[in-house]
């Protein structure tokens, strides 16, 4: 590799140092090193670091190697089997680690002479998945007054004449196109792609810039060389002066919206979401095209052949039927979208339709209600652009992907239309353990409703089985003719029945990616997934297998998991059972059970737990030992511990991310708006469940907002805080909360919306004890709290947001 260059630095850190003056060296060297690839080597005399010990220096260690991005080569244990002298390097470097056979000076029981070996080489490049050519639509650069004007002046009462609505909605293109043709133009990418910053003259320059260099080496005229030179000079200063421009712009966009520094990131780092090469069965794709035709071939090949839809079902249910729409009704729906740039196949933005639903209402009125009288969804609207999104695993694996809808907007609207109709009549009919996709459930609901039943019951030295579900491709696995019956069920007159299978039916599909567009294919089975519709199908769907169970039993969509107390060898049986009639269900409705990732874990805190044992059409489940339940890891004596310290590891992989971002900020408002973003969000996630009930692991996360604070001070001030200063002190200065305080304040704000309806959740309501008769309502506690035999009770999480209310009932009030 030429001209590389790294900084070695070598470490000794005293045995007997403290944890304080341990965390304030780690301090200064991230705030030394930090952008810079660096080699670190020495003795650290952490031996707990090796094993993954959770002792204060050893995640003190882990927590800067994870800041710094390092990695640990060294594994030559000295003759006591331990581990003193570390490697750490995250710098693109071959490194291989040996004991030395002959030292050059003599070696003590401590500290093995090493021979290192390292190769500098040049790290493989991100393929990068290239930019079509293609053109499209570019409201950047519309004529917006022209736009609307021509707008307001359509004639759209045309659309009334139509009897199809097929034949409707193409006349409704027909005008909208034409009106957009005069006024917004087609943007084609440049075939030179120029950083986001260079300006037009920039770039008229650098062509001038290269005309002068090509003349002067055909001609070795020196006009053309001092041309070229005074250019280049030229150049650079313009370019200089744009990248500062541009980089102020950048700031105080990021400060409105951080979610742009993610394009931000990608435009530094140079490289798409999706890699230039992909793999699939052990086939390499390196072509656009053949990139977007593979996931194509991927997506395509999960979709099911349909069952037919059967004639006498019987409804117990009042039947309903989709209404004719008011143009008012479809300006509100209008008026509630996102003023946003995205768009579907017909490449029409949102902002477009909310900024002229007032001309856009009575067409769109027309249309609807002509296909809710017809029972046809149009055509047009049922053409769907797919986006591959990455699940987890190797990112250049198409079978590692899933497919995202994106819809038209005008769809979008219709979909609202059907979708408030169809939840007003199923809603009182769905199970109240489905806690997906409806409006006052979530996953915080789900695992705080799992978590509290398992803490009673481990308080009471019970066991708690819990079996966890997997479906295989749930959402795109749906049967057609299955769904509509369930449907017929709920009560859905004929007519809406008639418009929802128009709606499933027929839909063609393609994967565009980067300009790039796969080849179109058609779904035959399931639900479109990123809809707002779809996942509301796919709970009705399921629900009948929610209300069969006759154990305890918890959903979020389609991640299902059944529990219930073990006493004995019944309730065994009994969560066996309940097993079985998954299996059954399974069998009837066509959804698949991906046995390989169903397992089970024990939850309980007894020595002698009851031994138990599950099985899937004859196959044993594995048994496990912890599981990450909706993001949350869970151990089998519901702890937390292990979930609190992987918290505070990614947390500080992120607040590297953000110290070596923010070199390119100034601003200590954006850098905390970005902390905010990346970093709390992910500490706060479902804080009401795990919070921590010990201060050292209260200690382990405040420890993150530290080092933040402090890195906030020398970016401000230019030095770094002075030793063992006051971290109330530093809370004040930056006007920042401890997550600690933030954590409690979430706690009371939960209870406040179960209480007050902003939480559908009839389990939790269960746990809610008021205290009545209340003598003085100004002193009393508004909740009483239940008694707890183990801590475990008492930091439930029902428990717990109780005495934060009171808490914070009684600082409102005393």
């Amino acid at each position: 590799m030429d001209n590389f260059s790294f900084f070695l630095v070598s470490v000794y850190i005293p045995p007997d140092l403290s944890v304080n003056d341990s965390e304030l060296l780690f301090e200064h060297l991230e705030i030394l090193l930090v952008n810079k690839p660096v080699l670190i080597i020495g003795d650290f005399n952490v031996l707990e670091f090796a094993a993954k010990s959770s002792s204060p220096k050893a995640i003190l260690l882990t927590h800067f190697c994870n800041t710094l991005e390092l990695i640990q080569s060294n594994k030559i244990l000295n003759s006591h089997d331990k581990l003193l002298d570390l490697l750490l390097s995250n710098i693109p470097l071959l490194i291989e680690v040996n004991k030395d056979q002959q030292p050059f000076v003599p070696e003590d029981l401590y500290h093995p002479a090493l021979a290192i070996d390292i190769e500098v080489f040049s790290p493989q490049k991100f393929t990068t998945f290239p930019l079509s050519q293609d053109g499209k639509l570019n409201f950047r650069k519309a004529n917006f007054v022209k736009l609307y004007n021509d707008l307001i002046n359509v004639d759209w009462s045309v659309l009334e004449k139509f009897s199809e609505v097929n034949l409707a909605t193409q006349e409704f293109y027909k005008i909208l196109n034409s009106v957009l043709e005069h006024s917004v133009p087609y943007h084609r990418s440049s075939k030179l792609l120029y950083p986001p910053w260079f300006t037009k003259e920039i770039k008229q320059y650098l062509k001038l810039k290269l005309y002068y260099r090509r003349k002067w080496r055909d001609t070795k005229d020196m006009y053309f060389l001092n041309e070229f030179k005074r250019l280049r000079l030229l150049t650079k200063s313009l370019i200089s002066s744009a990248y500062k421009s541009y980089m102020q712009e950048t700031e105080d966009s990021i400060k409105k919206n951080p979610k742009k520094i993610f394009d931000f990131i990608r435009i530094k780092q140079g490289y798409t979401r999706i890699p230039g090469s992909m793999f699939k069965n052990n086939v390499c794709y390196d072509t656009p095209l053949e990139i977007v035709n593979a996931f194509a071939d991927h997506f395509s090949s999960i979709y099911l052949q349909n069952t037919s839809v059967a004639e006498d079902l019987v409804s117990y249910c009042p039947p309903f039927n989709l209404q004719m729409v008011t143009e008012q009704l479809i300006l509100d729906i209008l008026s509630s979208l996102p003023n946003k740039n995205t768009a579907g196949d017909d490449q029409i933005p949102s902002f477009l339709l909310r900024d002229a639903r007032y001309v856009l209402a009575y067409p769109l009125t027309v249309i609807i209600n002509l296909s809710v009288a017809t029972g046809t969804f149009p055509e047009i609207w049922k053409h769907t652009r797919i986006t591959p999104v990455h699940k987890k695993g190797d990112i250049t694996h198409i079978q590692n992907y899933r497919p995202i809808s994106i819809l038209s907007n005008f769809a979008k609207v219709f979909e609202r239309v059907i979708y408030t109709a169809l939840c007003k009549n199923t809603r009182s009919y769905l199970s109240p353990d489905q806690h997906g996709f409806l409006s006052g459930r979530s996953t915080i609901t789900n695992l705080t409703t799992i978590t509290q039943f398992i803490s009673q019951e481990l308080d009471k030295k019970g066991q708690v089985d819990v079996v966890y579900t997997d479906f295989s491709s749930a959402f795109d696995t749906v049967d057609h003719g299955i769904l509509l019956n369930k449907l017929s069920s709920f009560g859905m007159a004929p007519r809406f029945l008639k418009l929802i299978q128009s709606y499933l039916s027929n839909r063609v599909n393609y994967v565009l990616y980067n300009g790039y567009k796969s080849n179109p294919y058609t779904a035959s089975s399931g639900v479109p997934q990123g809809s707002n519709l779809g996942p509301l199908l796919f709970i009705i769907f399921i629900n009948d297998l929610l209300t069969s169970l006759t154990c305890k039993k918890l959903a979020y969509a389609d991640d299902l998991k059944i529990y219930t107390t073990i006493a004995g060898r019944d309730d065994v049986e009994h969560l066996q059972y309940n097993l079985d009639l998954i299996r059954e269900w399974c069998l009837l409705n066509r959804l698949n059970l991906n046995i390989d990732k169903c397992f089970y874990v024990t939850f309980t805190r007894k020595i002698y737990n009851f031994p138990t044992h599950y099985t899937i059409n004859g196959l044993s489940l594995l048994k496990m030992n912890k599981v990450k339940d909706l993001g949350i890891l869970f151990d089998s004596e519901v702890s937390f511990v292990e979930h609190i310290e992987n918290l505070a590891l990614s947390a500080f992989k992120s607040l590297g991310f953000l110290m070596r971002v923010s070199r390119y900020f100034d601003n200590p408002q954006l850098i905390k708006s970005l902390y905010f973003a990346f970093i709390v969000s992910k500490l706060e996630y479902a804080s009401v469940v795990w919070s921590p009930c010990y201060l050292r692991h209260e200690l382990i996360l405040e420890r993150v907002q530290r080092r933040l604070m402090k890195f906030l001070s020398f970016k401000i001030s230019g030095t770094y805080p002075v030793r063992n200063i006051d971290y109330n002190y530093l809370l004040q200065t930056h006007e920042l909360q401890s997550l600690s305080a933030r954590r409690k304040i979430h706690g009371a704000r939960f209870m406040w919306k179960l209480i007050h309806n902003k939480l559908d959740s009839s389990q939790l309501l269960e746990y809610v004890n008021f205290h009545v008769p209340r003598l003085s309502a100004r002193y009393a506690c508004t909740f009483v709290l239940s008694q707890s035999r183990t801590n475990l009770l008492k930091n439930s999480p029902m428990v717990r947001v109780s005495r934060q209310a009171n808490e914070l009932y009684s600082d409102i009030f005393i």
